[in-house]
């Protein structure tokens, strides 16, 4: 008997023809519901249905299918959905939650991590929580294929053993009969009997559902595809077990799945963090020799702000981390500018005569080619960034599209041309990826064919950019020459200093020093770690700030250390109960940052096995004073610190001055 289900209604099963909601399906799935709670089974509803609900309370006047037109459908119908579901709620004596989600909260991790607490405490309590898409709030970056693909990350978030997604059909069909039961192994064989039909009123169709179902099936999970409109379809399913609609059968269960691995899972992609022309006579007037800037991401921007501010002398410029690109090649200003605390901040930096340059952030390639490809939406683009900065009084902007294709390459680089014209005395600044030597990236290995190919012009992007930040950082495994040198060692790097003066050596062969600006981490990541005779597997689990690793290595008695990249780095094993380290009566740390991985290595090459624990590896104000050190070294322009939000090791104010 399965123990925690997800059930997706779609909505054209709670929607009647005319578009608005059919209560009485919110009935019967309720009652449905409350009989499997009486079971001990916990259920999650992820419901659609709230834009449906705000159109049969009242008719917009202007543009009502436009995306604010749904917006404030949604706003109203959210009210009246969840009024629905808690007043049937109630009459079978059970409480329900509202939970808003956007793909942010599969992003971050402290987003992560609140929702699944969230949930968890919900379920604990004997609350049915009931999940929809914010659709109030939600952009094309942060918006769900549909509610689909929403069922499944709660799902694989919640480890939950099965999940029901009901639609308007009686599941997957070949010439016209069900497929009552597909095999893991069958599934990819299946996809030829999916059609792209979709529902009148929702955003998906059945071969989003077919591949949900494939990539829940991955990962250990029963998925159902069935008609909501039939009566006792979950009981059905779920307490009778009985072959309604199509099962697909999972492979063998996997541990808990990690966030990293179901943003690897979904394609979820993670914000980075988690990029010879002379300049104009204005524009060269904000200028020091050695320059040092700042990211500040908009969903830190109370702290960060405060940061930053208290030492703004610091800096020769700062970059509110705040526009992304929806997919119809517009703006969103993500970080609401015009808002608190960014005036007074913005205000403050000019009266101190620091830069102030807002990033755009894109990480959607289909979409960044779709626009850049077509020169009616290209221009546009360009108009409207070059509008927006001179409106505000910004000194220039900062293009991070990130995930390009390469045949998106001389689409991009006419982009830039174009904005590098319309900005005039504003500067234009790129952040960039930092490429690793091909000897070095596939050492040991034979190159793939395509192993030069690239989605950055880097001659162009010299030509049409004032600054170009070279992301260094989020090293991990890419340089296989280190990581042989490191063989036998625990090598994780955020950015080791030989991998970062490779990646400036290569791109200085065509962008300008005098342009280049070396990104620089604030922040780590934690691994699971396997220790084998010969050698380390990482899986990656988070990242984090350096105020989450230190209370940690506290808890455990151990000292973190100065590893070979110069960050720092500690293993654990977690317990439940942290031990007490010292002797008798003290808790002074006794245990060295390396001492159980050396340890799980030794155990794993006398006994032919393998041990997993937990590797901290983050970077601190020494490991960026190091940067700094090598970007003078180097003769470049300065540094670009990520991120400022608060959570950094306050040390780098020191190194910074």
């Amino acid at each position: 008997m399965h123990k925690r289900i997800v059930v997706k209604i779609g909505t054209g099963v709670i929607s009647k023809e005319n578009g608005k909601i059919n209560e009485r399906v919110i009935k019967h799935i309720v009652e449905e519901t409350t009989r499997l709670r009486r079971k001990k089974i916990e259920v999650v509803l992820v419901t659609s249905g709230a834009v449906g609900t705000g159109r049969g309370l009242f008719a917009l006047k202007n543009r009502p299918d436009s995306t604010i037109g749904k917006q404030a459908y949604a706003a109203v119908g959210q009210v009246k959905l969840m009024g629905m579901y808690a007043e049937h709620f109630a009459k079978n004596n059970i409480i329900c939650a509202q939970v808003l989600a956007t793909k942010e909260d599969f992003r971050d991790k402290e987003h992560y991590l609140n929702m699944k607490n969230c949930l968890e405490n919900l379920l604990r309590n004997n609350v049915v929580p009931v999940v929809n898409e914010n659709d109030v709030v939600a952009i094309s970056e942060l918006v769900f294929t549909d509610n689909d693909e929403l069922a499944g990350l709660v799902a694989s978030q919640l480890n939950a053993d099965a999940v029901i997604i009901l639609t308007g059909v009686d599941g997957v069909l070949a010439d016209s009969r069900v497929i009552r039961e597909i095999g893991f192994a069958q599934i990819a064989s299946f996809r030829k009997y999916i059609t792209k039909d979709k529902s009148s009123f929702g955003r998906g169709g059945m071969r989003t559902k077919f591949d949900i179902a494939k990539k829940l099936s991955a990962q250990g999970i029963t998925t159902h595809i069935a008609n909501g409109h039939r009566r006792s379809v979950i009981v059905d399913i779920i307490i009778r077990g009985m072959p309604v609609g199509t099962k697909f059968l999972p492979r063998k269960k996997l541990s808990v799945p990690t966030m990293r691995t179901i943003q690897k899972t979904f394609g979820i992609a993670i914000l980075a963090a988690f990029f010879l022309m002379p300049l104009s006579a204005s524009a060269a007037v904000k200028y020091k020799p050695f320059e040092i800037s700042g990211w500040i991401p908009y969903w830190r921007a109370a702290t960060g702000t405060v940061d930053a501010m208290a030492h703004l002398d610091t800096f020769t410029e700062v970059n509110p981390f705040g526009y992304t690109v929806k997919t119809n090649g517009t703006l969103y200003d993500a970080a609401k500018l015009g808002e608190a605390p960014w005036p007074e901040f913005i205000a403050a930096a000019k009266a101190k005569n620091i830069r102030v340059i807002p990033t755009v952030m894109w990480s959607n390639g289909e979409a960044i080619h779709r626009i850049l490809s077509n020169q009616k939406t290209r221009i546009a683009l360009e108009d409207e960034i070059a509008a927006v900065v001179k409106k505000n009084g910004f000194d220039g902007i900062d293009i991070d599209f990130e995930g390009k294709k390469a045949e998106t390459k001389q689409y991009f680089s006419t982009f830039l041309k174009g904005l590098y014209q319309r900005m005039g005395n504003k500067w234009v600044m790129c952040t960039i990826e930092a490429r690793t030597p091909i000897a070095d990236r596939y050492h040991g290995t034979t190159p793939p064919k395509d192993a030069g190919l690239y989605a950055n012009d880097f001659v162009a992007i010299n030509k049409y950019c004032d600054r170009v930040r070279i992301m260094a950082y989020d090293q991990q495994s890419i340089d296989l020459k280190l990581n042989t040198q490191e063989d036998g060692k625990l090598y994780a790097p955020v950015a080791d200093p030989r991998w970062v003066e490779k990646a400036v050596a290569l791109a200085a062969q065509t962008i300008s020093k005098k342009k280049i600006v070396i990104g620089v981490p604030t922040y780590g990541y934690e691994y699971d770690v396997t220790a084998y005779a010969d050698g380390y597997t990482y899986d990656l689990l988070w990242s984090f700030n350096p105020g989450y690793a230190l209370p940690i290595a506290s808890a455990y008695g151990i000292i973190p250390g100065r590893n070979s990249a110069n960050e720092m780095s500690f293993s654990y094993l977690p317990t439940s109960t942290a031990p007490i380290a010292g002797s008798e009566g003290t808790t002074t740390p006794i245990i060295a940052h390396d001492q159980l991985a050396k340890a799980a290595q030794s155990v794993a090459s006398s006994t032919n096995s393998h041990l997993t624990f937990r590797l901290m590896w983050w970077s601190d104000a020494q490991a960026i004073k190091d940067k700094i050190a090598l970007a003078k070294k180097l003769g470049v322009r300065g540094v670009a610190i990520f991120k400022i939000d608060g959570g950094q090791d306050p040390g780098i104010w020191d190194v910074l001055k």
